[in-house]
């Protein structure tokens, strides 16, 4: 949708039944309210098809400790993407300080943001550390589903603290080429590699510097 791109949500749309609840996920959702002018168009575009539904907003939060660690991980890991400042070589205290970052932490305002953004007549808040599985099922009207939910194995397993640093050093040094050669290393330390590790990977490695878990945090 932000590249205006609408035939999925278009055909979703079309499946509507008199009546009946549609459910539509996505972490972007709300990730994406502050992108600049460039994004006013897939808001608006999104806004004119939501406008005949009573739209509703399940808006799940988590600790803001634990939800800036995650995502600073996740930015410190993606491939280079200069828009959304992947592949980043910022500390986690000054990634902590961009504006965006900030917005997205106020979950008060954020609340109010989507529900101005997509048109919604109400927003339901829940929080990850406490019973949003049963808010959720509740809400779409299967209960009995909010155990299987809760219970649902974890799907992506992000870096430890200490490679999330390492790896946001050799971000700053540039590495690109063989850079999924040392996430691979950095998911599975103790894990025997099958071929030799490349040389720029090396350079990169010799330059790293070793930091305590605390300053890695930093």
């Amino acid at each position: 949708m932000l590249k205006g791109k609408f035939a999925a949500l278009d055909e979703l749309l079309s499946m509507r039944r008199p009546n009946s609840l549609m459910f539509l996920s996505a972490e972007g959702l709300s990730g994406h309210l502050d992108r600049g002018e460039a994004r006013s168009d897939w808001l608006s575009s999104v806004q004119e098809r939501l406008s005949s539904f009573d739209v509703e907003i399940f808006l799940m939060t988590r600790e803001k400790n634990q939800w800036l660690r995650s995502y600073y991980q996740q930015t410190v890991r993606n491939p280079p993407n200069s828009e959304m400042g992947y592949a980043t070589g910022e500390t986690l205290q000054s990634f902590s300080c961009r504006p965006r970052i900030q917005a997205l932490l106020d979950f008060e305002t954020l609340s109010e943001r989507c529900r101005l953004a997509f048109g919604a007549n109400r927003v339901h808040v829940s929080s990850l550390e406490t019973d949003w599985a049963e808010q959720l099922c509740a809400l779409l009207g299967v209960p009995d589903m909010a155990p299987s939910l809760r219970n649902m194995p974890r799907q992506n397993q992000g870096l430890s603290i200490a490679a999330t640093e390492l790896l946001r050093q050799a971000n700053s040094m540039g590495l690109d080429q063989n850079r999924d050669e040392l996430i691979e290393l950095l998911e599975k330390p103790t894990k025997s590699v099958a071929s030799p590790i490349s040389e720029n990977v090396l350079e990169v490695i010799d330059g790293l510097t070793a930091t305590t878990a605390e300053e890695g945090e930093l």
